[in-house]
């Protein structure tokens, strides 16, 4: 486990909902093991952070005073330095601002989080400035943000206000509370709990102004608000004058509480919004939702889902009015107690589900460590063909940074691909565009280890521009004198004779070369490469392990396959070979009639692969799955097939894994060599391809199956022990830049 270093920003720390957010957060994440600090301009709950072993630092959050501003950047600025803090969570516009430029300092993440809308005005929230990643409380809080700001989707996640339900036990003792306020045993209590600004304490005021009709329609009521701001005065005053006039206690102020869990297991009704309306459900409480936002009256278990996509808040619900408060109320008093104890044990249900402790920090957790993970100094830069929907170097790259990742989960990784947010989604890890050179330069400059990942990219039959492009990559990893490893390469062809000398001499400048087979190896002998320490071990697709054999049974059901013999074929479209597609045809057709066979087809590369595989299989009255699968789901079918037939190289790769004998279509050399290093003798060139070739070949294997098998298994336990030798050449390099820097 991982521990983070933690400091949370926020305006104050007295009552409110997004304040006692922070409160939890905090408490939990401590709980959890992690370094926590939480730096605001102070209020009621330091102390129960100090009771809780969490430093607060007082900084001026609530000002926008230069002054404030200033003396605010350089105390988050010394705690960011001193306590070598990796997360800093912001939950206020003000300390995002400061955060901000922070940021720009210094290393580390930033997160925040919007407890509600900060203003109206759109052109306030466009450029209001948030963090590296944004936590939501509620689903149209996130819409919101992602409308009104520059926020992206992938940047902004729904979190809760989680609730600790052990806070509202029916054990706890709040006698003292009779001691200390003027409050009756048999009196009807309504609780309100807000922060008294004029701008957030509208259900106040309509209590307030309508506790003498409440007090006349109910008797015996007593008013609890519960909170402190610029409004108290003005409600204590207009408290006072109504106690005189009801000649009761019909009105009571607590100013700011900690014990607020206590005062709410007092009500018999609670009136307000958002998390306090949440505590209240916790604690067994008729709820009337009502507030500034809007009115949503007594709540029920049928409203509960509509209300808490807006965190109970009343946003988008008619306005708040004085009659509709009063009614609300008498409403909820006038409910049985066999109805307000269904309703209130439902909602507390709900509540406890739907707004845990748990969630909330599991999300903020979540959030940091995939933030973490970006901006980590990444000791490996990892280039290949990644982000092609290619499922063979799909693979490769979810098993070496998987290898990488066994070895040491520390160990920062930055991917060079096609579709660098899925690569993020996907591997947990950081991602650059293969095409943005800025963005691989400032890698290369802070990385250690540049590796060039599997497949075969070091040839020209592509292209002399891809060539180009994987070889410039080399030469700029040793610019920034990063140590550069070919991670088990297939090496050529090189046609051209210039790509021939400008590969030798890049190639000469690496480290550690491992190759996939020994085809390669010749060919880099006759290049003349002697220079990088030059290994054959195997594609890392061989350690492809947590096979789906369950799903594939499943998908074979679906296409009435399971139970069927089958064989599994790829392809790819291949104009210099105009005559195999006729032939490869009528192989098809003879070879499912003589054998009682059954043929599917399994695109490797999507879109490219999909429409020639589907003509085939229409030609041959044969089943195309056209859904793009996983590499272990692959396995998973071939597993279950009498043999593959491929040209896509690792289709073959996938059958030698699963133990099943495979027949090769060599338009590349890569497809022979590699067939050769398993042992196995079942390929054609395509060049070379006929009718009668192929079913020649796939008739030894049918006849042969078992020893076939047999082989296989025996060599594939061979090239596990082998596919080790890769990681241990990454560590060796990893190993090497360390001791150089001490």
């Amino acid at each position: 486990m991982i521990f983070l270093r933690i400091l949370l920003a926020s305006m104050r720390m007295d009552i409110g909902g997004a304040e006692t957010h922070i409160l939890e957060l905090a408490c939990e994440l401590k709980r959890r093991g992690n370094f926590v600090v939480v730096a605001s301009e102070g209020g009621v709950f330091e102390k129960q952070l100090s009771d809780n072993g969490i430093k607060h630092i007082y900084a001026p959050l609530c000002s926008k005073k230069p002054s404030a501003l200033m003396e605010s950047y350089k105390t988050l600025e010394k705690i960011i330095v001193e306590d070598k803090i990796d997360i800093v969570h912001s939950h206020a516009r003000i300390p995002n601002f400061i955060i901000w430029f922070l940021r720009k300092k210094h290393h580390f993440g930033f997160v925040s989080t919007l407890h509600f809308a900060f203003t109206k005005k759109k052109f306030v929230e466009k450029f209001t400035v948030w963090g590296e990643k944004n936590l939501a409380v509620s689903d149209d809080l996130r819409r919101h943000l992602i409308k009104n700001s520059r926020v992206k989707a992938n940047e902004v996640v729904t979190t809760v206000n989680g609730i600790n339900p052990a806070l509202f036990s029916k054990n706890n003792d709040y006698s003292y509370l009779y001691e200390e306020f003027p409050l009756k045993k048999d009196s009807k209590k309504i609780v309100c709990v807000c922060r008294m600004e004029r701008v957030n304490c509208e259900s106040m005021y309509a209590l307030v102004r309508k506790a003498e009709a409440l007090e006349k329609k109910l008797k015996n009521i007593q008013i609890i608000l519960v909170g402190d701001g610029e409004a108290f005065p003005e409600l204590s005053e207009k408290a006072k004058e109504i106690n005189r006039k009801t000649k009761k206690n019909t009105v009571i102020l607590t100013g700011a509480r900690t014990d607020v869990n206590n005062i709410i297991m007092l009500a018999d009704v609670f009136v307000g919004i958002s998390r306090a309306a949440l505590e209240a459900m916790t604690a067994g409480k008729l709820v009337v939702l009502t507030g500034s936002y809007g009115h949503g009256g007594v709540l029920y278990p049928k409203n509960y889902e509509i209300n808490m996509k807006s965190n109970f808040t009343c946003r988008r619900q008619p306005e708040i009015t004085d009659s509709k408060v009063f009614d609300s109320i008498v409403s909820a008093f006038s409910l049985k107690n066999s109805e307000k104890e269904a309703i209130t044990s439902e909602l507390k249900a709900l509540t406890e589900e739907n707004f845990s402790l748990k969630r909330m920090c599991d999300d903020a957790v979540n959030v940091y460590r995939e933030l973490m993970s970006e901006i980590k100094v990444s000791d490996i830069v990892l280039s290949g063909y990644y982000g092609f929907s290619n499922s063979g170097d799909d693979a490769i790259l979810k098993m070496i940074i998987g290898e990488i990742k066994k070895y040491d989960n520390n160990i920062g990784i930055t991917i060079l691909s096609n579709r660098p947010n899925d690569a993020k989604s996907i591997y947990n890890v950081n991602a650059v565009s293969r095409w943005n050179f800025f963005a691989i330069r400032k890698a290369l400059k802070k990385s250690k280890v540049f590796i060039s990942g599997g497949g075969s990219v070091i040839q020209d039959a592509t292209s002399t521009k891809s060539l180009l492009y994987y070889l410039s990559l080399i030469v700029m990893a040793k610019t920034y004198h990063n140590k550069v490893m070919l991670y088990a390469n297939g090496i050529g062809p090189l046609k051209r004779e210039r790509n021939r000398k400008m590969a030798k001499k890049v190639l000469n400048k690496t480290d550690i070369i491992t190759l996939r087979e020994y085809d390669s190896k010749d060919f880099l002998d006759e290049l003349g490469v002697i220079t990088p320490k030059i290994t054959v071990t195997c594609d890392p697709v061989i350690g492809l392990e947590d096979i789906s054999y369950e799903e594939a049974e499943n998908l074979l059901f679906r296409y009435n396959l399971y139970g069927k013999k089958f064989v599994v074929m790829s392809l790819r479209p291949w104009k210099s070979a105009p005559l195999f597609e006729p032939e490869f045809i009528e192989a098809v057709k003879k070879l499912k009639r003589e054998n009682d066979l059954e043929v599917v087809f399994i695109p490797l590369q999507h879109p490219d692969d999909v429409e020639f595989s589907k003509k085939i299989a229409d030609a041959t009255d044969s089943i195309c799955i056209e859904k793009r699968l996983t590499a272990e789901m692959c396995v998973g079918i071939a597993k279950y097939s009498q043999f593959v037939v491929g040209m896509r190289l690792h289709i073959l790769i996938y059958a030698f894994v699963a133990g099943v004998p495979a027949l090769g279509i060599s338009y590349d050399p890569k497809v022979e060599g590699v067939m050769k290093y398993f042992g196995e003798d079942t390929y054609i060139g395509i060049l070379e391809f006929t009718k009668l070739n192929f079913i020649s070949k796939a008739q030894r294997i049918i006849s042969g199956r078992e020893s076939y098998m047999e082989a296989i298994s025996h060599r594939r336990d061979e090239l596990k022990e082998k596919n080790k030798m890769n990681i241990e050449c990454v560590i060796e390099l990893l190993d090497s830049e360390n001791d150089e820097n001490k």
